[in-house]
This record gives structure tokens, C-alpha cells and sequence, in this order.
């Protein structure tokens, strides 16, 4: 009965933890890519309180000590979901765009704001938390594993879980919008800085310290269109295409058994498989030409190297598990060779790997922006209905694209 008990709660937990803030990501997305801004931003309101609840939580409350001691002695879904930052990221994104939809450009500068200076303080403790590891010395989980390997593949591809080079352009392309160079500068290069290989940021951002007369941070030669400020152009404006593909892939597990002569127990490590890197550019269609779309964000890369840094922890508190789980069925074994078999059971079926994500993310995100003249351009991404996208003069239109193979979506925004 108490086994059968400790399950319902087991399940219980993990069901609120997951209704909780991963549930108004998942819908906030689905009905933006169903062209539901209104509905869409109301879901991403309620996440972005949940997730403000949790930052304030000074002290564990008493249902965070329910929910880590229940984690102990079941599986590390009952434990409180925490919000990844590169999911954090897209959040504020996405909720500035759906702003941008419904007309409130103040409302999406605030949520632009509001990602630029989270991530500021992300990247600065990111850093020191990178310092202290390597005073300390090596890594704390090998990775002789094989899954581990591919874990690390994928988490090598970029150089900090807490940047977002989409978040950071997105930001900077309002800013510019906005006349506020000194400030779309700043996330230019940040931007650039998170995706060095990108050769659009390297252009944007030599373009503003060219116009603003700021060293130049980008390699020589750096090619840059004129006039350096879009405003100046009486005759032309830019389209910029921010277009997401694909879908992040779901987090697997694999299992290692602990067999003892009187135990036996299950460690659950979550990772994620093997994928082939993303090309670092595409190519789509505008006005019968053919543009280079360059990699603005591989989301595999960032999910894997978040989850690479959590490992410590999940190795340790399956460690503990796994002792508490044995411990357990010793004492259930002495008491009845019956009771002994149900707590090797309920070892077994407990002992669940923490596959959570937000997981209707694109698996990269890619971005391309052209100089046109003033006018009605023709847009077509392979396998997608071409669009006729709107330019003003002296003035930037995004254009949100999205292919995956279970949902098309664009929308057209003039900043």
C-alpha cells in the first residue's frame, strides 16, 4: 500500500510540475504557428509568470522539499521543471514577435529588454561558473559512454548554453528599426560573437561600428552594403528572412542495472542521439535570385550542451536513488521475500529518465537579409507557397518563416 501510495504521489507531482510552465509553452507556440497571436501571447504570458515565480523563490518551499525528497526515492520527473535559458530565450522572442503581430511595439521592446539583460546576466555567471570548473579541474562526468559522446558532439557546437545569437539579432533588428544604433550594435556583435561563423552578423555588426565610427570587432574585408544606415536609403529597404526548420529531437535514455546478491536497481541517464550537423547555410529564392540563409541558432547544440551541464547533478541524485532503492528492498526482503519482490518492482518501475523539454522548438533557425529597392518582392523557401513580401523605403521587413514536417507558418512584419 505504501509503495502503491508513493507512485500515485510520484505521478501527481510530475504531472503539476509539468502542467506548470511546460504546458503554456507548448500551447503558446501551437497557436502562434496557428496565427492565434492573441492566444498565443496569453499562454506565454501565464509561462513567463511561472517562470518569474520560480526565480523568486528565495528559500525551498515545503512543496519543493516534497517534491526533492520524493525525486530521491522515485525518479527525477517529480522534481520541479527549470526552464532551460535557451528556452527562456525563445519565449521572450516569441512573445515579442506576437506582440509585433498584434501591434504593440512598446509591449515587444519591453520583452526584447527584458531577454537582452537576462542573458547579459546569464553570459557573466555562465563565465565564472566556467572559471570555476576548470580551477577545480576536469570533468565531472566522463565520457567514455558512447551516448555521452554524441551528447558531447552536439554540445560542442556552441560555446555557451545561456546565448541565444536569435534572440540577441531579433533584439538588435528592433533596435536598428528604432534609429537606437548604439544599441543594435551592441546586440549585433553579441549575436555575432555566439555564432562567429555567421558571416550576416560579422556584416551587420562591421557595418554599425563603421557608421558609428566604433572599432571594428570583425575580420578585414568584411563585406558591408551601402548606405551603412538603412535610413539614409531613400530608394531601398531590407527584407530579413528568420526562418526555423525542422524540430528539436526528443531527449532519449539509456539504463545501466546495479545488481547485487540481494538488490537489484536501474540508473536512468536522458541524452540526446546522434544527429548530423546542420548546414551552416541555404539557399531560398527572392526575385528569381538565389540568397544564402546562414545558421542563426542550432537549437540541438544548445538543448545538448544544457543537458551535458546538468549531468553532475542527474548522476548524483541517481546515485543516491539508486542506494536509497537498494537499501529499500533489503529492508522489504527481511520482513517477507513477498514484500522484497514488490519493492524490487517498484525499484524498477520508478527508475524514469527526465525526458522533459519544450519540445515543438525548431531544431535551427536560420536568417538571411538582403538590400532591396522599394516595393513588392517575391519570396519562395523550397516546398513552401512563395510570399510577396512589402518594402519601404529606408525600412526593415521581417519575415518569419517556419517548415517542419508537421506545420508551415509565415508571417510578414514592417518594423
Amino acid at each position: 500500500m505504501r509503495v502503491l501510495l508513493t507512485l500515485l504521489f510520484s505521478a501527481w507531482l510530475g504531472a503539476c510540475s509539468t502542467l506548470g510552465v511546460l504546458s503554456p509553452l507548448q500551447d503558446g507556440r501551437q497557436a502562434m504557428l496557428a496565427g492565434e497571436p492573441t492566444q498565443s501571447e496569453a499562454a506565454f504570458a501565464k509561462a513567463i509568470t511561472a517562470i518569474a515565480a520560480d526565480d523568486e523563490r528565495a528559500l525551498i518551499s515545503a512543496g519543493d522539499s516534497a517534491r526533492t525528497g520524493a525525486a530521491l526515492v522515485s525518479n527525477d520527473n517529480l522534481r520541479r521543471y527549470r526552464v532551460a535559458p535557451y528556452e527562456r530565450l525563445f519565449l521572450h522572442s516569441y512573445q515579442a514577435l506576437n506582440y509585433l503581430a498584434l501591434a504593440q511595439p512598446q509591449a515587444a521592446a519591453v520583452e526584447l529588454r527584458r531577454a537582452d539583460a537576462w542573458q547579459r546576466t546569464q553570459a557573466l555567471a555562465y563565465a565564472e561558473k566556467i572559471n570555476e570548473a576548470e580551477r577545480e579541474g576536469g570533468e565531472l562526468v566522463p565520457s567514455s559512454n558512447a551516448d555521452l559522446g554524441a551528447l558531447d558532439n552536439a554540445a560542442a557546437r556552441v560555446r555557451s548554453s545561456t546565448q541565444h545569437a536569435g534572440a540577441l539579432y531579433l533584439s538588435g533588428l528592433f533596435y536598428e528599426a528604432q534609429d537606437a544604433l548604439n544599441d543594435a550594435f551592441i546586440d549585433y556583435r553579441a549575436a555575432w560573437q555566439a555564432q562567429p561563423s555567421n558571416a550576416q552578423l560579422a556584416s551587420d555588426t562591421s557595418r554599425l561600428a563603421k557608421r558609428l565610427r566604433f572599432d571594428d570587432p570583425t575580420p578585414r574585408n568584411t563585406p558591408t552594403p551601402s548606405p551603412l544606415s538603412l535610413n539614409q536609403d531613400n530608394s531601398a529597404g531590407d527584407i530579413v528572412v528568420y526562418w526555423e526548420r525542422g524540430e528539436i529531437p526528443d531527449k532519449v535514455a539509456f539504463q545501466l542495472p546495479l545488481i547485487n546478491s540481494r538488490a537489484l536497481t536501474l540508473v536512468s541517464i536522458p541524452y540526446y542521439p546522434n544527429r548530423s550537423t546542420p548546414a551552416a547555410r541555404l539557399s531560398l529564392q527572392l526575385d528569381g535570385q538565389s540568397p544564402l540563409a546562414e545558421l542563426l541558432v542550432d537549437t540541438h547544440a544548445l538543448a545538448a550542451r544544457t543537458l551535458r551541464e546538468q549531468l553532475p547533478g542527474i548522476m548524483l541524485r541517481a546515485s543516491v536513488r539508486a542506494v536509497a532503492k537498494q537499501q529499500l528492498q533489503r529492508q522489504l526482503n527481511e520482513k517477507s521475500p513477498g514484500l522484497g519482490l514488490l519493492g524490487t518492482i517498484y525499484s524498477l518501475l520508478s527508475e524514469r529518465p527526465d525526458l522533459r523539454q519544450w519540445s515543438n522548438l525548431p531544431a535551427q533557425v536560420y536568417v538571411s537579409r538582403q538590400r532591396v529597392s522599394a516595393g513588392d518582392h517575391r519570396l519562395s523557401i523550397v516546398g513552401e507557397q512563395p510570399l510577396t513580401v512589402p518594402v519601404r523605403a529606408g525600412k526593415i521587413t521581417l519575415v518569419h518563416v517556419v517548415t517542419s514536417p508537421r506545420v508551415s507558418y509565415s508571417r510578414i512584419y514592417p518594423l
